[in-house]
């Protein structure tokens, strides 16, 4: 089990693209092999429907990165011995009910958080709020893919940058 849920963890790094100018999210020597903590106040496996689901006050921490949220739902892909190519793991992470994720001073904030695995995408949905220091980003969705380090948000999009503040 703990095997599984240590790819959560892949949902954390979040890129935030603004005014035409990309900036990671969250510090920069974050370690991607540190051990994987995830705190709930229950949680359900269910073998049948490859799913695990972890509900109230979720805390999920690695390293630097914490993300928060009442309800986490991991999906697992089906073990399947005949299409080799097909690795074992996570297929989907789905958190609900208000998710916030932070490392040092950055911080996303929404709705819903989905990460899809295959597809290397995160969508956070439902007034999200991106901040980075002083510089705040804000919008209905934010489609960030992980693959190439960009990302789109939609929904009447306001951002605001201050001039001389870190990154």
């Amino acid at each position: 089990m703990f095997r599984k849920v240590m790819a959560l963890c892949v949902m954390l790094p979040l890129p935030v693209l603004a005014q035409g100018m990309q900036t990671a999210f969250g510090a920069s020597d974050q370690n991607t092999d540190a051990p994987i903590e995830v705190v709930a106040d229950s949680l359900e496996v269910n073998d049948t429907a490859n799913t695990a689901v972890f509900v109230g006050n979720v805390e999920i921490v690695q390293d630097k990165m914490r993300m928060t949220a009442p309800r986490v739902e991991v999906t697992y892909r089906e073990d399947n011995a005949a299409t080799p190519e097909v690795e074992d793991g996570i297929a989907k992470v789905l958190a609900t009910g208000g998710v916030t994720m932070t490392s040092g001073e950055d911080a996303a904030e929404g709705e819903t958080a989905e990460y899809n695995v295959e597809s290397d995408y995160v969508i956070l949905s439902g007034s999200v709020l991106l901040t980075q220091g002083r510089n705040v980003l804000s919008g209905n969705e934010a489609r960030i893919n992980l693959s190439d380090n960009t990302a789109q948000m939609t929904g009447r999009v306001r951002t605001i940058i201050n001039p001389g503040s870190s990154q």
